[in-house]
């Protein structure tokens, strides 16, 4: 139906243009706020994680090559791999009393020093140690349960701790690297120092 040469549809056009810039306007809104509760969120996840950053730096060391840095030193010094070592407890002492690896797999002991040569207490645990092979797969340190584990704890300014860290991996696998990210002092970034065991 036209009214003076303009028709109903047209009249009704602009307040039906309206209607959908105010929806337009709404939805966009929205949008922004969603955008940024998801950001802040990631960001709350991520502080809560307490993650160590991405080490930036990789050092290859030797096997009984001494690392200092400002918050530490450091020292592998001998490595080992076997199907059996000897259990801690007070029997052991009397007699050699054996834990064996399971069929098809290795034992890797690692025996270390660590010392804190920074001003402030430094967190060590065994799980800062990791080994790998040269197909990439990763194996996680295992609970070590003969003579002079590993510790986990804070080691004081001046402190030295002795351990052993313990890995079980397949029989078959050679080429296995020892990897351990050792922490920055003042804000620097980690390093993760990488051995190569020989074996």
């Amino acid at each position: 139906m036209e009214t003076g040469g303009i028709c109903e549809e047209d009249r009704a056009a602009p307040a039906e243009r309206a209607r959908l810039c105010a929806w337009g306007k709404g939805i966009l809104i929205l949008t922004v706020v969603f955008a940024i509760a998801l950001v802040s969120g990631l960001i709350y996840f991520f502080a809560l994680s307490g993650g160590e950053p991405e080490p930036l730096i990789v050092e290859n060391y030797e096997t009984g090559q001494v690392i200092e840095t400002r918050q530490e030193i450091f020292n592998l010094i001998s490595t080992e791999r076997t199907d059996k070592y000897i259990r801690a407890d007070w029997i052991g002492l009397i007699v050699s009393l054996y834990i064996e690896a399971q069929p098809g797999t290795d034992f890797v002991i690692v025996e270390t020093t660590l010392t804190n040569v920074g001003d402030t207490a430094l967190s060590i645990s065994p799980d800062d140690f990791g080994l790998r092979d040269p197909a990439g797969r990763e194996y996680k340190q295992s609970k070590y349960q003969g003579f002079d584990p590993f510790p986990k704890n804070k080691l004081a300014p001046t402190e030295t701790v002795y351990g052993k860290v313990l890995f079980i991996v397949p029989e078959l696998v050679s080429g296995l690297e020892l990897t351990r990210l050792m922490p920055g002092a003042g804000g620097e970034q980690p390093v993760l120092g990488v051995w190569k065991l020989g074996f």
